[in-house]
């Protein structure tokens, strides 16, 4: 079983929805940028062999700490974010990001994931680390 960590410092984004314009569906252009920024800087820790069989995802997107919690009395470490984007349009962009680009055959292969939101340290900046873990396929 192969499991993979890395970190990629960029600003963590929720998937975007698909627009419609004369009678096409596309996705718009920040996101579909947001994606090949995202897998280029991933490439670096992909895996010589493609991962196979049932996956978990693990993902933690810490965004930059707003000027309102940069005052003296708020905490220097995390703190959990509770705004958007939605944890799940966090895991679909990563997920979509990837998807193709050889880490695994499908997205469809993340059979388990978490998703956890932060604000950054005070002295750090934004980032996602994503783990993935090929999991043993139980047999019933």
């Amino acid at each position: 079983m192969k499991d993979v960590t890395f970190t990629v410092f960029m600003q963590p984004k929720g998937k975007a929805r698909h627009r419609t314009a004369n009678g096409r569906t596309y996705t718009p252009s920040k996101q579909v940028r947001w994606e090949s920024q995202f897998a280029l800087m991933a490439s670096q820790f992909r895996p010589l062999e493609v991962m196979g069989g049932p996956l978990h995802v693990e993902i933690e997107a810490v965004f930059d700490r707003p000027k309102r919690l940069l005052r003296k009395k708020d905490p220097s470490g995390l703190i959990l974010h509770d705004k958007k984007p939605d944890i799940d349009n966090i895991m679909k962009s990563v997920c979509d990001a990837l998807n193709g680009t050889g880490w695994w055959r499908d997205d469809c292969q993340v059979a388990t994931c978490a998703v956890r939101k932060f604000y950054a340290e005070k002295v750090h900046s934004a980032r996602l680390t994503v783990t993935i873990k090929e999991l043993e396929n139980a047999q019933g």
